[in-house]
């Protein structure tokens, strides 16, 4: 797994996560929310939002301040 973190922008949405040839994890975000600031930014209803593209579609959402575990099992079940 990638340790790389970038920003991504609406200009470069389609190229760098729905291009994307591995699967690519979009954290939701606002600088305003505390639970976002404890997991560390189109359709959003509840932040933090982390969404798992896969083969340029959603494979999956987390939703809220999660623990690390919930995370890193949601990204096991997508790279394994």
């Amino acid at each position: 797994m990638s340790a790389a973190v970038s920003e991504v922008t609406d200009q470069s949405f389609d190229s760098d996560v729905i291009g994307s040839s591995v699967p690519v994890l979009v954290d939701f975000w606002a600088h305003w929310s505390g639970p976002c600031r404890m997991v560390a930014t189109v359709g959003i209803r509840s932040t933090p939002t982390l969404m798992i593209f896969k083969d340029g579609q959603q494979a999956d959402m987390v939703v809220g301040a999660v623990p690390q575990k919930t995370l890193a099992e949601t990204l096991d079940k997508l790279l394994g």
